[in-house]
């Protein structure tokens, strides 16, 4: 797989993304829609604010979707490089978090609500504190 992102003007096709070869993800020129390959080989655009928050599990990201989760094979690094860092941030070095679901933060996990369904991310001694600063100075804005 191309592990280069590929940027693409709205004005493009999402048929003539899929037909390029070795296409992992696209990312539209302002940001707004990313085309995603998942492990099952099913091409899936979607849009960052639809991220509830990524999870690694082995080698793999699951993306974890207001609708449904996405298998990757790109690990959590590859998502810090595409998503904006003041909207998605790492609670723990398994996660990326998308601030915009976060219901509660304690020591332990963090609390992402969608939808009436809650989740609960672990949380690290060393990345919470870097979390709530990053949190506080969302809402602060």
């Amino acid at each position: 797989m191309n592990a280069s992102v590929n940027k693409y003007s709205e004005k493009n096709n999402t048929s003539d993304l899929v037909k390029q070869n070795n296409i992992d993800y696209a990312l539209s020129e302002n940001g707004n829609w990313i085309i995603i390959e998942a492990n099952s080989k099913d091409i899936y655009k979607i849009f960052p604010c639809e991220i509830l928050y990524i999870a690694t599990e082995g080698r793999k990201s699951v993306l974890y979707l207001t609708d449904k989760e996405i298998e990757t094979n790109r690990h959590l690094d590859y998502w810090k490089n595409i998503l904006d860092p003041k909207i998605f941030v790492q609670p723990h070095g398994s996660y990326i978090v998308n601030l915009n679901y976060v219901v509660e933060i304690t020591k332990e996990w963090v609390m992402v609500k969608s939808d009436g369904k809650k989740y609960l991310v672990y949380t690290s001694t060393r990345k919470i504190k870097e979390f709530r600063k990053a949190f506080l100075e969302y809402y602060q804005r």
